[in-house]
């Protein structure tokens, strides 16, 4: 397997919690949801996820707007040497926004490498095996790998479907009648999947087709050709805080 390294795209506008004072990443946290029951803001959970699998290089995604986030993450995991840390300025134009946008900035910093992707606005709840991830990944010898968690609201979300061989045969985007109450979240993939998503804006570029690139579209078709498999995580709870109200249940503990 090529070196492994984090990828943690932050340079969305969190336009879906709109008016509220703080950036959507630096968002207060309860000490439950900690593994060391510590208070917390969002995008911990994502950066301890990775150190606690030993994964300590990690690529951040941000927009000029998120200077207190970088001095949040050099001063809790940069400076006391927890992390390597590259930042990678987005631009925020109205034109070029989605996560294969954020990929394609950091190209030069994921390119032959193999990419653990967490999002950082989502909270996986107890202890996330990425060590088993990549083993999953590794020896299916895999393009895509999906980590699949429980939810309680696959409707808003990504239900993945997959046979007994763990091979992806189906993802649904926030499906209206779901049947399987499950989500993908942190994703692992090695160069074929990068150069893909290069490949894929490039061409949209060259029809002057520039609008918001979904991520999910370009994994349908690593699905449609059989090369993306799915990771179950045992009794780990997957949280998209996508709003005040939901930032409100976290805190109540009602998720």
């Amino acid at each position: 397997m090529q070196e492994v390294v984090g990828f943690i795209p932050a340079a969305g506008v969190g336009s879906r919690m709109s008016g509220f004072p703080i950036m959507k990443e630096m968002l207060p946290m309860p000490a439950s949801v900690s593994k060391d029951e510590k208070t917390s803001i969002l995008i911990d959970n994502a950066i301890r996820s990775m150190i606690d699998n030993g994964i300590t290089t990690i690529v951040f995604v941000v927009n000029d707007e998120k200077r207190e986030l970088i001095n949040y993450i050099n001063r809790e995991y940069v400076y006391p040497q927890k992390i390597q840390a590259a930042f990678i300025y987005q631009r925020i134009d109205g034109k070029h926004y989605g996560v294969p946008f954020a990929i394609e900035s950091a190209y030069n910093f994921l390119k032959g490498k193999t990419v653990v992707m967490r999002f950082p606005d989502t909270l996986l709840l107890a202890d996330v095996n990425l060590e088993g991830l990549l083993k999953c990944h590794e020896s299916n010898n895999s393009d895509l790998t999906l980590g699949i968690f429980q939810t309680a609201y696959p409707e808003r979300l990504g239900p993945v479907h997959m046979d007994k061989a763990g091979m992806i045969s189906k993802l649904e985007d926030k499906p209206k009648g779901p049947t399987v109450y499950n989500t993908w979240n942190c994703i692992v993939w090695g160069d074929k999947f990068t150069d893909e998503v290069v490949h894929c804006i490039n061409e949209k570029k060259s029809q002057g087709n520039e609008k918001e690139m979904i991520i999910a579209e370009i994994m349908q078709k690593f699905i449609a050709q059989k090369r993306a498999y799915a990771y179950e995580f045992e009794n780990v709870v997957c949280i998209d805080v996508s709003s005040i109200k939901e930032l409100e249940k976290i805190w109540e503990n009602k998720n």
